[in-house]
């Protein structure tokens, strides 16, 4: 098969930026660990395990919620626009992104609207905590941010620039979150600074992510029209969508159900644990991945 833009890339040369994209996620990923782990530290010293308990409940809803926005998006931006970069069909990666990131801000807006105004019930039906309430709404309020810094991350990584990947999702989110959470904290406020911080944390990302992307897409001809791919990113992400709220679940359902059960004193007192065993729990795999997926995507098509 013959196409503009054919990838001619050798063994040596993959495997020079396997090494080089799996060493860059690898520091990324040490710093996001750290990073996270110091947060989790300051949130349990600060604000004690009653309210920590009650942030790390906010966050895990959160996180179903931003699976449900997300819609398997990431991974589709990922495939589709390596394949198309690939092949070099701008028309089709214009499409891609632009594709992506309506079917995801859709979701994420509708996601946000639910959680926002099913938070009442979530706190005091499901887990009998009537002051859960007001820290769902302030999470629910961060779900399009997360998504953006989300998708607009994924591009990055199409286009194999792990740097801009590994930048906003594993070095600026974390430390801004951790920077910002520490001076509100200075400031005198307590678990409404910690989400206030985890909240502009997302927003800054998502503004920095979208810089990167426009700064690749930049080299894309303006006047190309784009062609849209909503019908292929969704049938490729509706199952990815189901795999990947199962994994977040496998990874979360201790807390909230533990929430469901038990005081938010008990879910903090857990989840000061559980983050310390989860943070040490994926070295091996997700450098590499980072790299791996757009090149394998692109070489199989």
């Amino acid at each position: 098969k013959s196409y503009p833009g054919k990838n001619t890339e050798n063994l040596e040369q993959l495997i020079k930026q396997v090494a080089k994209g799996g060493g860059i996620a690898f520091i990324g990923i040490i710093i996001s660990k750290v990073s996270t782990l110091g947060l989790h530290i300051l949130l349990g010293r600060v604000i004690g395990p009653g309210a920590y308990g009650l942030y790390v409940l906010g966050i895990s809803v959160m996180g179903i919620a931003l699976i449900l926005g997300l819609f398997g998006q990431s991974e589709g931006t990922v495939r589709f626009c390596s394949i198309y970069r690939g092949e070099g069909d701008n028309a089709r990666i214009k499409g891609t992104i632009i594709s992506s990131l309506t079917i995801s801000l859709v979701c994420s807006v509708i996601a946000t609207v639910i959680l926002f105004s099913m938070s009442d019930v979530i706190a005091n039906r499901f887990f009998h905590k009537p002051e859960l309430t007001w820290v769902l709404r302030i999470v629910s309020l961060s779900v399009p941010f997360y998504v953006i810094m989300n998708i607009t991350s994924s591009f990055t990584q199409s286009y194999r620039r792990i740097d801009y990947q590994q930048g906003v999702l594993n070095i600026f989110h974390p430390w801004t979150n951790l920077t910002l959470v520490g001076v509100i904290f200075l400031l005198g406020f307590r678990l409404d600074g910690a989400l206030y911080g985890f909240l502009i944390a997302g927003m800054l990302s998502a503004i920095l992510g979208f810089y990167y992307m426009m700064k690749i897409l930049s080299s894309i001809h303006t006047s190309i029209k784009p062609k849209f791919q909503v019908s292929n990113l969704l049938t490729f992400t509706a199952p990815l969508f189901l795999s990947g709220l199962c994994y977040f679940l496998i990874l979360h359902i201790d807390r909230i159900m533990l929430g469901f059960l038990r005081s938010s004193y008990d879910v903090g007192i857990y989840s000061a644990a559980a983050v310390i065993a989860l943070q040490i729990g994926t070295f091996a795999y997700h450098p590499l991945a980072a790299i791996t997926s757009p090149i394998m995507a692109d070489l199989y098509n």
